[in-house]
């Protein structure tokens, strides 16, 4: 399944991902955004529940699933209404979540997502040429995919209360993106959908959970030092593993075997 949502990371991982998690188990993710990986794994027989601390990208999702035509609608008719002038996109860009009504909410996410260079929502250089109304379709699919429930927590540290929330979970799939080990990151301004992630305390919680828990990352140079004392598969940019570090693009890291 295409997910309609682009992803910053992109991860090619999914068929090593998908043999690491065997089918009808129950697995819980966290760091939700573009979904193709929990979607994915929902249609193949694993049972999701998702999670974001992110209301921004609860709402979307939600919105979704109780009245897709009425999104798919608001999303044709603002593409239309909004224009490409770069001041007034760059407006929306800096103001989106304002709007009252969650469905203009919902389609201004789809819509700047689309455009976005960064293939966030609230950054990276517009242009309104990435969009294509092909991806509609995929829209209207997603509420049929069984399997698959997205939680929303307040929160602005994505591990808080994750022992509660993982008791029925056999696994724990974190896609974290891109690493950095600069404490200063966390200071930095961020968008509404963006969730700051401290790779410390994630490590912690690898290490002392007695669930099967994987981590999805873009690599890195520091990743494996890191990481040293836990598993770790590097994959290629065509998702395949290697063994290489010249073709890796991305490395999976567990708190069991999966090698």
């Amino acid at each position: 399944m295409i997910s309609p949502i682009k992803d910053p990371a992109s991860f090619k991982c999914f068929s090593v991902i998908a043999d690491l998690i065997p089918p009808a188990s129950v697995v819980s993710t966290f760091l939700f955004f573009g979904g193709s990986i929990e979607l994915n794994l929902a249609q193949m027989n694993r049972f999701v529940l998702a999670h974001t601390n992110k209301y921004v990208i609860y709402e979307f999702w939600e919105c979704l699933k109780e009245s897709p035509s009425n999104l798919i609608e608001t999303i044709k008719f603002l593409q239309q209404k909004i224009g490409t002038a770069a001041p007034f996109l760059e407006h929306l860009q800096a103001r989106w979540p304002s709007y009252k009504n969650p469905y203009i909410r919902g389609g201004l996410f789809f819509l700047l997502n689309s455009y976005s260079e960064d293939k966030l929502v609230s950054s990276g250089k517009l242009n309104p040429d990435r969009y294509n109304a092909l991806t509609l379709r995929h829209l209207a699919q997603i509420p049929t995919v069984e399997n698959f429930h997205l939680n929303f927590y307040d929160s602005e540290d994505c591990l808080e209360g994750i022992e509660k929330k993982t008791e029925k979970s056999e696994y724990i799939l974190f896609p974290v993106g891109k690493f950095s080990y600069n404490l200063f990151d966390q200071a930095k301004p961020t968008g509404f959908e963006t969730t700051i992630v401290n790779h410390e305390k994630l490590r912690d919680f690898l290490k002392n959970s007695d669930k099967k828990v994987l981590l999805i990352y873009k690599f890195h140079k520091q990743l494996p030092s890191f990481y040293k004392d836990f598993p770790i598969k590097y994959l290629n940019h065509y998702g395949r593993p290697t063994k290489s570090t010249k073709d890796v693009t991305e490395a999976i890291i567990a708190n069991f075997r999966i090698n």
